[in-house]
């Protein structure tokens, strides 16, 4: 129960680190992301706080990036960058094949889809799922276990 960086070739921008309980679902991640030739670009993953300045939704109480269980990204498409306002629109072509993949997995879940919709963001609902194990990494990543 550490957090860890996660590197992958269809991710770019900043670096990303999660747990490393959530490596088989950023692998999904990013292995949808090249079934269509996109690139993640990386704004946020975890976070040691809910104070997030120029945050697009308020981050909730039992966020999934406080486990480093959650992503925030643009798409990059070829030369279109697909950010919070492009995503709330219309998705088409590769994006939207990208978004409906992620959307019938078993593990993952997309922002645009929630209550308060947040586009740019992706996690596997372990805050909902099972809220003692997320209280359990919240407790052992305080506890220095970050590598």
């Amino acid at each position: 129960m550490k957090i860890v960086q996660y590197k992958h070739d269809s991710l770019v921008g900043k670096d990303c680190f999660i747990e490393e309980g959530f490596i088989v679902a950023m692998d999904r991640l990013c292995y949808y992301a090249n079934q269509f030739g996109l690139k993640l670009y990386i704004n946020s993953s975890y976070r040691n706080s809910t104070v997030v300045d120029g945050a697009i939704v308020k981050p909730a109480t039992l966020s999934n990036h406080l486990i480093g269980h959650a992503i925030d990204c643009n798409i990059v498409d070829g030369k279109t960058f697909w950010n919070s306002g492009k995503l709330e629109k219309e998705l088409t072509g590769n994006v939207l094949k990208f978004i409906d993949t992620v959307r019938k997995d078993t593990i993952l879940r997309w922002g645009g889809d929630f209550a308060v919709k947040d586009v740019v963001h992706f996690d596997d609902g372990l805050n909902i799922r099972e809220v003692a194990k997320w209280h359990e990494l919240y407790n052992s990543i305080r506890n220095n276990d970050i590598a």
